[in-house]
């Protein structure tokens, strides 16, 4: 009877031992990457699978904190892609308790099948490149609907990850540098997830769109994606690439009471030399000419691997660019962001809108620059809106997104691509507390946050999941044939014909539209202001190198002997 009872309780050890096991299996998906083997877990609300904080490359520390990421690490056990709290270090107060200097890491989503060669997407987080991380949006839905494998991930931010000295150990765009070390890392290690290397669409909104722009025009970047999805920001945005960055330098080394900044290899070592924490103690959010400062530079050539060279205005000017399939356009009021902001500015900007003019514009007199804030004022004000508050938010859409948008696919379409479609978001969300205060529009990155889904998301209405579905859908179309509506349908029975000189876009709402020519006398006035007055973004002046400045110190340190030895 003891034996008996005793062969029975192994029985039942061995059998719930294989349950368990086989529920692991299930539950659960064991990857081999380059840097060794990695486990995910199965999401069961959404039926996919979820790899978190996988290190795709190393962030550099110390001196080199502003170079370019070196390769990823590697590890002999089995790395359980669980941790969903990496972030990179930022200004923003909410996330600085969860910020890690280790923070370059991809989240990766793959739908629960078998299948292999499936479409990837790469999302770039926004966040005025200094805030952000790759899980603020979570592709659930496409990976699902889709069967496409989604990837998202973490890139440096701020001070840290766009200082811009054009030297050897502060090159400049280190953060631009962690995404093509991203993308040549999906370009290696997708395949082994599911998705196909060879078929991989960028996207972000905000920053994350001047980001897909900006590497859609690299030399560095050839080979790793072949569509683009941008949307509410711009490569020739106003605020997209800096436009003297040794002065913004400068200008925070004084804000950290550091006053010697006009001694290079001084101000310099001042960086290098500084903590985490004392470089993400400033936030970049209120200037009135609508810059951010740390954003992408252009870099001037060095040993390491630059990204950005050359102007992207004159990128796309000369037509020099790889035309990949580009899915673009922003939400009709962008500028509401700007509403924290209206009652300290109204009143100045009715004085005198030269302060508010974009960075990107360069006058040669003051009374120039307030010819032109006098015709915007009168444009926004006066000729197209009585209410201010509508002229407010329609001048901020225009000069921080809408028209960098709009300018960017003219370029485009002028130099031959044809394959670019162009949209504008009209869709509000009515629920029990919506209001007419402020003006009811669709608000900045609206159109691609309800394509995926945000961390703790509350429920929406009917008419929401109605156009979610039907966005997830032309979302899912361009990833994989790479235009929006291929073929015509009920709910656009025009289909979606690419950007053209005829200037089509679509209306998304409920339902889209199909129009021609957007806000005409809007586009017309920043057509002919930008035709005279855009000033092209530089790289940093007289810093090519440490060298340089040490030989001005001994070129200047001869001078002086020289005149001390003359006067015996």
């Amino acid at each position: 009877m003891e034996k008996t009872t005793v062969l029975l309780f192994l029985l039942f050890v061995v059998n719930l031992l294989q349950v368990c096991h086989s529920s692991e299996e299930e539950n659960s998906k064991l990857v081999q990457i380059s840097s060794g083997r990695v486990r995910g877990y199965k999401n069961q609300e959404w039926d996919l699978f979820e790899f978190h904080g996988i290190p795709y490359a190393t962030a550099p520390t110390g001196v080199n904190k502003f170079r370019g990421p070196s390769p990823a690490p590697e590890w002999s056990d089995i790395l359980d892609a669980k941790n969903k709290t990496i972030i990179c270090p930022q200004s923003i107060e909410y996330y600085k308790p969860l910020g890690q200097e280790d923070c370059l890491v991809a989240n990766v989503f793959t739908p629960n099948t078998n299948e292999a060669n499936l479409p990837v997407l790469v999302n770039i987080h926004g966040g005025a490149y200094a805030a952000g991380y790759g899980n603020l949006e979570l592709p659930y839905s496409l990976v699902k609907e889709g069967n496409v494998v989604a990837v998202t991930f973490n890139y440096r931010l701020g001070v840290l990850g766009f200082l811009c000295l054009g030297t050897a150990d502060v090159p400049g765009n280190a953060g631009l540098k962690d995404m093509v070390a991203l993308l040549r890392w999906v370009k290696a290690n997708i395949r082994n997830f599911g998705g196909n290397p060879d078929d991989v669409t960028i996207a972000g909104c905000s920053a994350g769109s001047v980001s897909v722009e900006l590497l859609a025009v690299s030399e560095a970047t050839k080979g790793l994606f072949n569509k683009v999805i941008s949307q509410s920001g711009s490569g020739v945005g106003g605020w997209a690439v800096q436009q003297n960055p040794i002065e913004i330098a400068q200008t925070l080394a004084k804000r950290m009471n550091f006053n010697n900044v006009n001694d290079f290899i001084a101000l310099e070592d001042f960086y290098k030399n500084q903590n985490i924490d004392s470089l993400t103690n400033f936030g970049f959010w209120d200037s009135k000419d609508s810059s951010l400062q740390f954003v992408p530079c252009l870099e001037r050539d060095l040993e390491s691997e630059s990204i950005l060279k050359t102007a992207p205005f004159d990128v796309l000017k000369q037509g020099t660019f790889e035309k990949y399939p580009t899915l673009t356009g922003f939400s009709n009021m962008e500028g509401l962001m700007r509403m924290m902001t209206y009652d300290e500015w109204i009143d100045n900007m009715m004085e005198d809108m030269s302060d508010y003019l974009p960075e990107d514009l360069k006058f040669e007199t003051a009374n120039e620059k307030k010819a032109v804030a006098d015709a915007a004022k009168e444009l926004y004000f006066t000729k197209l809106n009585t209410d201010k508050k509508q002229g407010y938010i329609d001048y901020f859409t225009d000069v921080m997104f809408a028209y960098g948008v709009y300018r960017g696919v003219k370029l485009q379409v002028e130099a031959g691509n044809e394959n670019v479609y162009f949209l504008e978001y009209t869709f509000v969300e009515k629920t029990e507390n919506s209001t007419t205060e402020p003006p009811p529009g669709a608000d900045h990155c609206d159109q691609s946050e309800i394509v995926q889904e945000q961390p703790e998301e509350g429920p929406h209405s009917n008419d929401y999941y109605l156009l979610k579905k039907s966005m997830v859908q032309l979302w899912l179309n361009f990833i994989k044939t790479g235009k929006p509506v291929p073929a015509v349908t009920e709910e656009f029975p025009e289909g979606w014909p690419a950007a053209s000189v005829n200037g089509s876009y679509m209306d998304i709402n409920i339902p889209s539209k199909l129009k021609q020519h957007w806000q005409p006398e809007r586009a017309r006035f920043w057509d002919d202001v930008y035709s005279k007055y855009y000033s092209t973004p530089a790289p940093p002046a007289n810093s090519s190198s440490r060298l340089s400045s040490y030989c001005a110190v001994i070129v200047f340190a001869l001078a002086m002997f020289q005149t001390v030895i003359s006067r015996f």
